[in-house]
């Protein structure tokens, strides 16, 4: 009895043994396979996947996409795609680098010349020429390589947002005409946050970057408050162009001297730093002025 005992103890020793072997084999292959995996494919497969856009196949980039996937944005794309793109705006303006800030321009134009074929506003065509045009011709730093594949999407996506941006209501022709054309929420947060890191950096202050932002991001959200100039020029119209117009740099100034005292002091006097202030609002209702006369806005109201 007791040699039958000790002889199944060591079978089941043996077995326990086995399965431990066995279970430690298979981890260290499994361990030592690799999570990518190589798909066999025709010259034209392998060449389709790394050239499609949205011009040719009507769907993101490789390198588009992987701006969303950076930025974890990929689904929230596909389900609000406006709100993606005011995202990607403000992420702009944080870019550390050149080649970073050139990569996200790039991903910009081609979501926004994805999002207007979708939706076939035109203000969304002319957005995606903007950001080909600062991908294509950087105000800092050297132009894209001629061999990078990107310019010539790029160089597409100028050329058909402009064609499709300014395109007459049947698409059978490009109609240039004075016209007001909305622009999309935080195209004047990129323009004011690009001038004012353009002034940081050749002029040493980098204190004018916070504000405009500030006036950039302010100005974005009056203008969507107030709604777009469209139509026959009223003089309700014009009253509202020109308070915008007005408060707008008093912000931008406001903010400045703001930062300025924060950060170095104002050697100013007071009345000398508010009356350029209230001075900024004042050149800019001028301004107004001559974009919006008098006597357009008494024709319209005769019309």
């Amino acid at each position: 009895m007791n040699s039958n005992s000790m002889q199944e103890k060591s079978v089941r020793a043996r077995f326990a043994l086995c399965c431990v072997v066995l279970i430690g084999v298979a981890l260290i292959l499994s361990g030592c396979s690799t999570p990518i995996g190589v798909v066999c494919g025709t010259t034209q497969e392998i060449h389709y996947g790394l050239t499609a856009n949205v011009i040719s196949a009507g769907e993101l980039s490789s390198w588009s996409s992987q701006v969303l996937q950076r930025n974890n944005l990929s689904e929230r794309f596909k389900a609000e795609p406006e709100a993606t793109l005011n995202e990607l705006r403000k992420i702009l303006a944080q870019t550390p680098s050149e080649e970073r800030l050139q990569v996200r321009l790039f991903a910009l134009a081609e979501l926004s010349f994805l999002h207007a074929e979708k939706t076939g506003r035109s203000e969304h065509y002319l957005a995606a020429t903007l950001y080909a045009y600062a991908f294509l011709f950087p105000e800092k730093g050297n132009q894209p390589d001629p061999l990078d594949p990107r310019v010539r999407v790029a160089a597409d996506l100028y050329n058909l947002g402009i064609t499709k941006g300014l395109a007459s209501p049947d698409g059978q022709e490009v109609t240039i005409k004075a016209a007001t054309l909305a622009l999309p929420f935080g195209a004047l947060t990129l323009m004011f946050t690009l001038n004012g890191l353009l002034m940081s950096v050749f002029n040493d202050q980098t204190v004018l970057a916070l504000p405009m932002l500030g006036a950039g991001i302010a100005a974005d959200i009056l203008l969507w408050q107030r709604g777009r100039l469209s139509g026959k020029p009223s003089a309700d119209q014009r009253m509202r162009f020109s308070l915008f117009a007005f408060i707008v740099p008093v912000l931008l100034y406001a903010l400045y001297f703001l930062a300025l005292q924060m950060t170095q002091g104002i050697e100013w006097t007071i009345h000398l730093w508010l009356g350029s202030i209230f001075m900024a609002g004042i050149i800019g209702l001028f301004v107004s002025f001559l974009t919006v006369s008098p006597l357009s806005t008494a024709r319209g109201n005769v019309h």
